[in-house]
């Protein structure tokens, strides 16, 4: 979950017209936000940054979606079958996360503005946890023994 704007924000993975981004009301739960721009969201949480709304989607897409508006901003694809679980984290405007499946994939970063590939690593396993920045090194782990 990521909370922002008197909002906590979380992912919902169906295959009806339920799926999506919602937002609810931090102080009493209500329901006032929903997005359809990003849909099928698995173990992706929301990571929220100057009203960008950043989360992965089990068909191999990162997804921004404008906080005020609901919309897609942009999407970032991975390559056919490699599904984004992983928490997104951003740092210096770039967004870093992982995509795979079947032991193989890759980390990503990508610029926040506008999706744009910046640098990606080979890595084997899958990668399903949150990502974290500190002094300039990303980190993340991986299924890989």
């Amino acid at each position: 979950m990521g909370i922002n704007n008197g909002r906590v924000y979380f992912g919902n993975y169906s295959d009806g017209p339920v799926s999506g981004v919602y937002g609810l009301d931090e102080t009493d739960g209500t329901e006032g936000w929903f997005s359809s721009a990003a849909t099928h969201i698995w173990d992706s949480s929301p990571t929220i940054k100057d009203g960008r709304i950043f989360i992965g989607v089990r068909y191999n897409r990162l997804v921004a979606i404008d906080e005020n508006t609901t919309e897609e901003l942009w999407h970032f694809s991975t390559p056919s079958l490699t599904w984004v679980y992983s928490t997104a984290a951003i740092h210096n405007q770039a967004v870093f996360f992982g995509a795979g499946r079947a032991g193989s994939g890759y980390f990503y970063a990508v610029d926040a503005t506008d999706g744009s590939e910046i640098w990606k690593y080979p890595v084997t396993g899958e990668i399903y946890g949150s990502v974290a920045v500190a002094n300039n090194l990303v980190f993340f782990t991986t299924t890989d023994e």
